[in-house]
């Protein structure tokens, strides 16, 4: 039997030179990148020990023409970083965004799509043959479980949220009274017709 000898992975070659970016699982990585982030906070922070625009604040001359502010750069662009895996590439999501651009208020063309020619599929990517005619038992038995489009039309149906039913409805009604003119104890037990002259309040909604 040989033995269960572990070979060593490239991912896995030892640290030299202090250089700390060699691994591959991205652990070490990360750390750096949090570390200059922490970094450039500091050095951010210093540079502006204390808000001298306070003095700015008070004044008619300020108020009428507030001046311009005192700002700082900041050391590195990782203190800018929405996320400290910003820098993180791949092929889908890509590779952090350019300074000073934002690709959102570009044209929407590079983002349209068309569906012409192109087979009608399920979530799953399942081509559908047939969207109007659900699976049956026989020609005209009861529609079938076993259906999967038809389950997810239901799916669809029943999770959606009807937006009628967070707004305030509005409409018109009628308010009132209603005078019996005789008693009806005879052929019912309802209120308004209990006895002869009782008076009851009415509000009738109206359509």
């Amino acid at each position: 039997m040989s033995a269960n000898k572990k070979s060593v992975q490239p991912s896995q070659a030892k640290k030299s030179n202090g250089n700390r970016r060699q691994t591959s699982d991205g652990v070490l990585r990360t750390n750096d990148i949090v570390a200059k982030q922490a970094h450039a906070n500091d050095s951010l922070a210093a540079a502006m020990p204390y808000n001298n625009n306070k003095a700015a604040e008070h004044g008619n001359d300020n108020a009428a023409a507030p001046p311009t502010g005192r700002t700082t750069e900041p050391d590195s662009i990782a203190i800018t970083a929405s996320t400290t895996t910003e820098e993180t590439t791949n092929g889908k999501t890509g590779s952090a965004a350019w300074l000073g651009t934002n690709a959102n208020v570009a044209s929407l063309d590079r983002v349209r799509v068309d569906a012409s020619d192109q087979a009608l599929t399920t979530n799953q990517g399942v081509p559908i043959g047939d969207n109007q005619n659900s699976l049956k038992a026989g020609l005209r038995g009861p529609s079938l479980l076993e259906d999967f489009i038809l389950r997810e039309k239901i799916t669809h149906f029943d999770h959606e949220r009807i937006p009628e039913r967070i707004v305030h409805a509005r409409g018109s009604a009628a308010h009132g009274y209603f005078e019996a003119y005789d008693s009806f104890a005879k052929v019912t037990r309802a209120a308004p017709f209990a006895k002869k002259g009782k008076i009851t309040p009415v509000f009738a909604p109206g359509r």
